[in-house]
């Protein structure tokens, strides 16, 4: 790449030799930028959005169960899974379950439980207990008094 090779005017120069320096490379970078890859250009390669949404999809069901299993810490009193809007507690206490329930409810979550299937239990249950709720909204936290 030559410098020599670009040409501004007038007013483009005084316009750069007003400009701070730290600010000066990037009127360089625009120059050089709208040159290869034209005025107003961002990049010059487009993107390629063809990808098949439902590729990912089976690749998160094929690594969902390690996933899983490497989120499980043994020594703490209750694992935390959270997907989307949906809770994942795993617990060899059912007693660490629910006080992380009152926890989040006296934190404002508006909590609802649903049953995990088989199919997800085999894959979500990674201790004794495990329950799942799904966040539904957030308000106010409740104050005890």
């Amino acid at each position: 790449m030559n410098f020599n090779e670009y040409i501004i005017d007038q007013d483009d120069y005084e316009f750069f030799d007003s400009l701070p320096k730290d600010e000066k490379i990037l009127f360089l970078y625009d120059l050089i930028c709208d040159d290869i890859y034209g005025i107003g250009s961002i990049n010059s390669i487009p993107e390629d959005n063809t990808q098949d949404l439902n590729e990912p999809i089976k690749n998160i069901k094929d690594e969902l169960p390690e996933v899983v299993a490497k989120s499980i810490n043994e020594f703490s009193k209750v694992n935390i899974l959270v997907i989307d809007n949906n809770i994942i507690l795993n617990s060899d206490s059912k007693k660490y379950i629910n006080e992380v329930i009152h926890d989040m409810i006296n934190d404002g979550c508006i909590l609802s439980k649903y049953v995990l299937s088989k199919k997800s239990l085999l894959i979500f249950k990674q201790q004794k207990y495990c329950q799942a709720y799904s966040i539904i909204g957030k308000e106010a936290k409740i104050c005890k008094n």
